[in-house]
């Protein structure tokens, strides 16, 4: 079984707007890891997260080699 409350697992989400914001706080409370990948560089997550990435959600390779990076990846 996974250990989801660790901060050795990471969470991926495609988009970094207000849900992606929310879901960033509440990560946090469980100390996992959270990566967030957008096009825009000015998204509310952030400063929040782990770690950000600014990239083409469109472009097949940029999310392929991004989720590759997590665990899980949401959206």
């Amino acid at each position: 079984m996974v250990n989801y409350f660790s901060s050795g697992f990471k969470l991926g989400s495609l988009g970094g707007g207000q849900i992606g914001k929310m879901l960033v706080y509440e990560t946090g409370k469980y100390d996992v890891q959270t990566f967030v990948m957008d096009p825009s560089d000015e998204v509310t997550c952030k400063i929040a997260s782990n770690y950000f990435q600014q990239g083409d959600l469109m472009d097949y390779k940029t999310v392929l080699v991004f989720g590759r990076k997590v665990d899980r990846l949401t959206f």
